[in-house]
């Protein structure tokens, strides 16, 4: 038998503790991931601004430079690479992904301070457990997945021991 069996709630106070651990979690989660598509998105898009520049400025250079000239093997390698990397922002769809984890971060948010202050002020009764277990569900349901890595990665962050 494991020793860390799960034993639920037994007070709406605890229910109310353990919904702000688990919102924490996951608003964290995806704060995480918004940062990881930003990187992503620059990662990307800046290589493929910088070579479409150069590969224009290169063939314009070649097309007025004279008749018989061809481009290089260089600038249709970049053109390539170029092309690969536009491609792969407009299939990977970064800044849609970096929106979709932003809204559900703030939707976590927002539930975990309406949670600490019912916490905080010995508010915590039915009507609002009630109304916070819908704003959960629905974030839940509408939220992007978070990688099993990622959400290992912010629990180890979030509870690991000070030294």
């Amino acid at each position: 038998m494991s020793e860390n069996k799960y034993t639920p709630p037994q007070t709406p106070e605890e229910l109310v503790l353990t919904w702000i651990k688990r919102v924490r979690e996951s608003q964290f989660s995806h704060h995480h991931c918004v940062e990881f598509y930003k990187v992503v998105h620059f990662a990307i898009g800046v290589p493929a601004t910088i070579l479409t520049a150069i590969v224009g400025t290169s063939i314009f250079k070649v097309a007025t430079s004279s008749p018989n000239s061809s481009p290089s093997y260089l600038i249709i390698s970049l053109s390539i690479l170029a092309a690969i990397l536009s491609g792969l922002q407009t299939f990977l769809n970064v800044q849609a992904k970096i929106n979709a984890h932003k809204i559900a971060a703030d939707k976590f948010s927002e539930i975990r301070r309406d949670l600490e202050e019912a916490y905080a002020t010995s508010q915590i009764n039915a009507t609002l457990i009630s109304a916070a277990k819908t704003k959960y569900n629905n974030a839940t349901q509408n939220a992007p997945d978070v990688s099993s890595s990622v959400f290992s990665k912010i629990t180890t962050i979030l509870y690991k021991s000070p030294q």
